[in-house]
């Protein structure tokens, strides 16, 4: 078996590790990450701070409204080294609100068990981004708020993107509730990210209320 050849050029300098020498390793991402997100992101404030081995938190000082949450969200899926583990709203000991990103590095392990004819990313229980769940738990929240514990009448499904809710389930009022409240998310924060299916228009207080993330 030949062994591998490091080729003479590649200029390891007296007392440097050799790890930077070839642009490789941690650090090397994060300052990669940095310079990508400002390129990608230029009307942000942002400072970036390092976590060592369990990852790297992006500070925004710049209001992170939900279209550019999800703007960030969609970023982040197509980025080769980091996720979204989380992102918060601060504030600091003088009353400043800012918002903190945190990213983690992607362990996409070799072992993943892609099933046939399933979206790869419903396989990897990533259908969802973060960002997604954080949508769906306002949902839930707003109508739990309304009319108590949903319990299983309350579904999300990751893969398709959607919730569904069994309205048989409830009495009459507490349907009304429930569409009431969608409609007023619909119709403001949540303006232009969801749809709301009716199972039967025509008799729309019966059977699956379906909310689609758009």
């Amino acid at each position: 078996m030949k062994a591998k050849k490091i080729k003479e050029s590649l200029n390891f300098e007296r007392e440097k590790n050799p790890i930077k020498s070839m642009v490789i390793g941690q650090e090397f991402k994060y300052k990669e990450l940095e310079q990508e997100f400002s390129n990608s992101f230029p009307e942000l404030s942002v400072s970036y701070i390092n976590l060592n081995s369990k990852g790297k938190r992006i500070r925004s000082f710049t209001k992170l409204n939900d279209n550019k949450q999800m703007e960030i969200g969609e970023w982040f899926l197509k980025h080769p080294y980091f996720e979204i583990e989380d992102i918060r709203k601060e504030r600091s000991y003088f009353g400043d609100t800012y918002y903190e990103i945190d990213l983690r590095e992607k362990n996409l392990k070799e072992s993943l068990n892609f099933e046939r004819g399933k979206d790869p990313k419903e396989s990897m229980n990533i259908g969802g981004t973060l960002l997604d769940k954080k949508l769906i738990e306002k949902i839930k929240k707003s109508l739990e708020n309304v009319v108590g514990d949903m319990g299983d009448s309350f579904k999300y499904f990751p893969g398709k993107r959607k919730i569904e809710i069994n309205q048989d389930d409830f009495i009459y009022t507490a349907v009304s509730s429930i569409q009431g409240c969608l409609n007023i998310l619909k119709n403001n924060s949540l303006k232009d990210k969801i749809k709301i299916i009716y199972e039967n228009p025509k008799y729309p207080r019966q059977g699956i209320l379906t909310v689609q993330i758009i």
